[in-house]
């Protein structure tokens, strides 16, 4: 008589204090300026996704007919801009501040000098070197030892810069040319930089230094509903669950990894504050958003909510999942 193979799994969350009236109010303030701003920022937006799809079909909707013929002229104009803008090995360069490095010293060569004959002809005559010149010259000898450490250091940032750059995936160069593309497309472009620590998850997710970070919220998330019942043992769920065990047993010791993450979100996901003047430097503008979707599965693992059904589903445009059932419905689309 065999036996079924079963998996026992114990969870122990950790009790959260709910939120104060006073989170829940700033909380309710922030997503009403969201929403102002982002009703208020509708015509560029709307002219972005314009242009993004004129230039992915390479023609206007509302200027195309069965007569016409499709030259990718778009296509092409955005490909050799591209081409031209884009650095093919783009490197960072740190280089060190000027500054005034001197306390006696003027930093001119020919006092240097003096001072170094003056060392010198008092060391020949068996004297006592004059104290001004041994001042200056100490004062020398400190400033260039300290000017050698600081261009340490900005060698040392661009190795790391570097190695940051190789380590993200999708790599950094290939993300940059798509960056140039969307500036040329959309008329603007964003990177966030952050830094990814130690047993944090950062919900961007255009890219990520390699790590399982992901694989064990996910884990995670799964336990805690077989514990809670919500998942059946011969759920599928629970299939993935030990491959995802299993995998994660095969995985080098060193299974979470830290440093600098780039990410570029798509031009129409940012959201500035209206009273921003200038986009370069964000001049006037007292914050900024950014719209991302997230299913209530990623929402659990990153930010260790359970959404439940208190949730709006969108579709692929951004459309809530209702209102696009009615457009297609109004065009006569069939819903499969």
């Amino acid at each position: 008589m065999e036996k079924d193979n079963f998996m026992e799994v114990t969870v122990i969350e950790e009790k959260k204090p709910e939120p104060t009236e006073r989170r829940k109010a700033l909380v309710s303030d922030l997503i009403a300026r969201i929403k102002t701003a982002k009703a208020f920022h509708e015509k560029p937006f709307k002219q972005m996704f314009k242009d993004m799809d004129a230039a992915l079909k390479g023609f206007d909707d509302a200027e195309w007919n069965d007569t016409n013929y499709v030259a990718n002229i778009l296509q092409r104009h955005v490909q050799q801009r591209t081409a031209s803008l884009y650095a093919k090995n783009p490197q960072a360069v740190a280089t060190r501040r000027d500054r005034m490095d001197y306390a006696v010293w003027d930093g001119e060569e020919t006092s240097l000098a003096m001072a170094y004959q003056a060392s010198q002809t008092a060391a020949q005559a068996n004297l006592p070197v004059p104290f001004e010149a041994q001042a200056i010259i100490q004062d020398y000898m400190a400033g260039q030892n300290h000017r050698k450490m600081l261009d340490n250091v900005a060698k040392t940032l661009e190795q790391l810069f570097d190695y940051f750059m190789n380590e993200q995936t999708p790599s950094f160069k290939s993300q940059m040319k798509g960056l140039v593309r969307r500036v040329i497309t959309c008329g603007v472009g964003y990177v966030k930089v952050g830094f990814q620590r130690d047993m944090d998850r950062m919900p961007e997710v255009s890219a990520q230094i390699a790590d399982v970070q992901a694989q064990i919220d996910y884990i995670q998330r799964i336990a805690k509903g077989a514990a809670k019942g919500e998942i059946e043992q011969d759920d599928p769920q629970i299939e993935e669950l030990m491959l995802s065990l299993q995998a994660l047993t095969d995985e080098p010791m060193m299974i979470v990894r830290e440093g600098l993450l780039f990410d570029f979100p798509e031009a129409s996901s940012i959201i500035i504050d209206p009273m921003c003047r200038q986009l370069r430097g964000f001049v006037g503008a007292n914050w900024i958003a950014h719209e991302m979707y997230l299913t209530p599965n990623d929402v659990e693992e990153i930010y260790g909510v359970d959404l439940k059904n208190d949730y709006n589903s969108y579709d692929v445009k951004g459309r809530l999942m209702s209102d696009a059932q009615y457009e297609r419905k109004a065009y006569g689309e069939v819903d499969i």
